[in-house]
């Protein structure tokens, strides 16, 4: 008799990439999700190096595999370098991404037998505002709205741009007082593509 042959019937399948959350820093990420099932939960509060350990997240290799691997939080700030892994891979003359939210996968295991990943997606937390009242900024754990409103209209990179000597600071605070005393946070993901006007406005 023969000796039995080995027959391949799928593969693992290992990515490495570079992925954009939005505008940093922020003060954590909490989650990480993919097809929609959390790969990884913890509470990571600046720029390190995380090791997702889940590789049987899609029912393993005989199935549709897991998440596995380390991979790298970059928060943005302004002294951020550039990335040794994005550096070894498309060379010196890349960026530091400052000011964005990203992660970069190194080689990590995403998926088997099937080659087409699945979508990712994370769970940060950002309150603003805090540089300028920073008693009022957290209620509960959500942002204060008029903090909200505040960096909205003065913000340089994506908001209005108003410098904040232009603002009415008292009636800000006054209304931030007011918004805390009664413990009205708000929690939600800034998305829209709309008008900062349409935004901030109250019917």
């Amino acid at each position: 008799m023969g000796s039995k042959k080995e027959v391949t019937i799928g593969y693992k399948y290992y990515l490495g990439m570079h992925m954009v959350i939005c505008h940093g820093p922020v003060d954590s990420l909490t989650r990480i999700d993919v097809g929609e099932r959390t790969a990884w939960g913890g509470n990571v509060t600046g720029s390190s190096q995380i090791y997702i350990n889940n590789p049987d997240l899609f029912g393993g290799e005989k199935k549709e595999g897991g998440v596995q691997g380390y991979v790298d939080v970059m928060m943005g700030d302004a002294s951020q370098a550039k990335n040794d892994y994005l550096v070894s891979q498309l060379g010196g003359i890349i960026p530091a991404f400052r000011g964005i939210v990203s992660l970069v996968l190194r080689q990590c295991y995403v998926t088997a037998m099937s080659p087409y990943p699945k979508s990712w997606s994370f769970l940060v937390k950002r309150i603003p505002a805090k540089d300028w009242y920073a008693a009022k900024a957290d209620i509960n754990g959500s942002a204060n709205a008029a903090h909200i409103i505040y960096e909205t209209i003065t913000n340089t990179q994506w908001g209005m741009g108003y410098a904040a000597d232009t603002i009415d600071d008292a009636s800000f605070r006054s209304v931030a007082d007011t918004l805390y005393a009664e413990g009205l946070g708000l929690s939600f993901e800034m998305t829209n593509t709309d008008s900062i006007e349409n935004f901030i406005y109250i019917g």
